[in-house]
């Protein structure tokens, strides 16, 4: 299967407004839980420049479901991609298992995210991620042969729901990463 994602940028409007917004059209998000998300590659590059089949991995520690490890393998872009994830007893045995065969630590991500799950293939995450704002992001799973159109409706359904806002292309990984170099280089 296949995770096609779309993330928007929201961080011009208040929290309320977009749970207020994504409510009256029929999408009411779950509770907050939070998320900390530690990525691994074979390489920083991997992250900040991903190609077609580049490697990443994630080991999250999650407030209501606890550990999971996650390796997502990229396809035409940075929000297209295989992904492959189980749960772990322990966040530090998978960190270390990682570690162990290779890959190096990469970025932290730490998020606070409400979801609404709409059907078996499609959910709308609101993300507030630490030092870098507020975002929509939704989830389209898909069979691997099967091309983005039902993800390009469902991101019209919901762009009628919340307003325009400007398009992400890249997962909070590579952003953290963007937003690290720029305040070192600046």
């Amino acid at each position: 299967m296949r995770e096609r994602e779309s993330k928007f940028d929201v961080s011009s409007i208040p929290e309320i407004t977009v749970v207020e917004r994504l409510r009256n059209a029929g999408f009411e998000l779950g509770p907050a839980v939070s998320q900390e998300d530690h990525v691994f590659a074979f390489a920083r590059g991997v992250v900040e420049s991903p190609q077609p089949g580049s490697v990443v991995a994630r080991v999250r520690l999650d407030s209501q479901d606890g550990a999971s490890l996650t390796v997502k393998v990229r396809h035409d872009n940075d929000l297209d991609r295989s992904e492959f994830a189980v749960s772990v007893d322990s966040h530090d045995e998978a960190r270390n298992l990682l570690l162990a065969i290779g890959l190096v630590a990469v970025v932290t991500v730490r998020k606070r995210r409400r979801v609404v799950t709409v059907d078996e293939a499609r959910s709308i995450s609101f993300d507030v991620v630490e030092g870098l704002g507020s975002f929509v992001e939704l989830e389209c799973i898909t069979p691997d042969d099967e091309g983005p159109l039902r993800l390009e409706e469902f991101e019209l359904e919901v762009a009628n729901a919340l307003g325009s806002f400007p398009r992400v292309m890249a997962g909070y990984d590579r952003m953290m990463l963007s937003s690290r170099r720029g305040t070192q280089d600046g």
